[in-house]
């Protein structure tokens, strides 16, 4: 998951999540694009500023490359700093019994830092999924949590998060974390 953010008054953030098998967050590489060069950044240390927090933009790459072009490097190749995260156990909140049919229930909370331009929030429900973005954390943040009921493989659930996540961008949220309470 790579993410852009045009930084007002010049700059770019791009960052890339490394994701477990699960989908769940284990590091997050940062870099920072002014002046024409690259340099690191720390990605969580960011997101602690209040000041670049909101002077943030999230967008895609080609909004990022039009806005500064030069040499961008190979998004698998991201110079910059890389802070590990995650590795703990899946937090078991409560043990739901899984519905005929399914092999396995999922519940999942991506968290983001920033404040939504919007009043418009993400929430829906399929089948096989239920998903819901609110405040936490006191007022603080915001979490998307989003139910998977899972039949077979897991692949799916990628693009759901990865797709739910890009939504809760659009909406000026910066992602944080995914992690997985069941």
């Amino acid at each position: 998951m790579i993410d852009y953010y045009l930084i007002e008054g010049g700059g770019v953030i791009v960052e890339a999540f490394e994701l477990a098998g699960d989908h769940t967050t284990v590091g997050l590489r940062s870099s920072l694009w002014r002046d024409g060069e690259w340099r690191g950044i720390s990605g969580p240390q960011w997101r602690n500023d209040p000041e670049l927090l909101a002077a943030v933009t999230p967008v895609d790459r080609d909004a990022a490359a039009a806005a500064y072009p030069g040499e961008w490097p190979d998004e698998r190749q991201l110079p910059g700093e890389y802070v590990a995260i995650g590795g703990a156990p899946v937090l078991r909140l409560r043990d739901e019994p899984v519905p005929d049919g399914f092999r396995e229930r999922r519940v999942y909370r991506v968290l983001f830092a920033g404040e939504p331009a919007t009043d418009q929030f993400i929430s829906g429900a399929g089948d096989e999924f239920v998903w819901h973005l609110h405040r936490v954390g006191g007022g603080v943040a915001w979490a998307l949590d989003v139910t998977v009921l899972l039949t077979g493989a897991d692949d799916a659930v990628g693009a759901l998060l990865h797709e739910l996540t890009a939504d809760a961008k659009g909406l000026g949220l910066i992602p944080v974390i995914v992690e997985r309470f069941a």
